[in-house]
């Protein structure tokens, strides 16, 4: 039996699930590890000066080490779900207040000096490319 050449996987869609089944090993790791780091905390080196003079104990995390381990578990998914927010939203969000920034000044030049600014708003336009860009991106990730 003879294969025909739209049998096999497209290369792109090997790629893509390659990529996908490395980053979930990758964060499946990670979770480990983060689970395995909780239950060894020990008190921290930060301490509490009031006039220099010490107040209370070493900070320590103790309730970490005295979870079970499906506790240490879920403590370390809401880490690491925390930490890939962060990764994620937090740079898209600074991304587009520089895009609304970039996009009033534009719309504030323009309006008070006129029609020869409309070479600005190209410009502009080109700078703001990257978002667009990341958009596509984005789309072609989740289709």
């Amino acid at each position: 039996m003879s294969a025909t050449a739209s049998s096999w996987p497209s290369p792109r869609r090997s790629a893509r699930r390659a990529l996908a089944l490395f980053c979930l090993l990758a964060l499946a790791a990670l979770l480990v590890l983060l689970t395995h780091g909780l239950g060894q905390i020990g008190p921290l080196p930060v301490q509490l000066l009031m006039d220099g003079q010490p107040v209370g104990g070493p900070l320590m995390l103790a309730g970490l080490t005295e979870l079970a381990p499906a506790q240490r578990l879920l403590a370390a998914a809401a880490l690491l779900l925390l930490a890939l927010l962060l990764l994620v939203a937090l740079p898209l969000l600074m991304l587009g207040g520089l895009a609304l920034l970039l996009l009033l000044v534009g719309g504030v030049v323009l309006a008070v000096v006129g029609p020869p600014l409309l070479v600005v708003a190209a410009v502009l336009a080109v700078l703001l490319s990257p978002l667009i860009l990341l958009l596509l991106l984005l789309r072609w990730l989740l289709r």
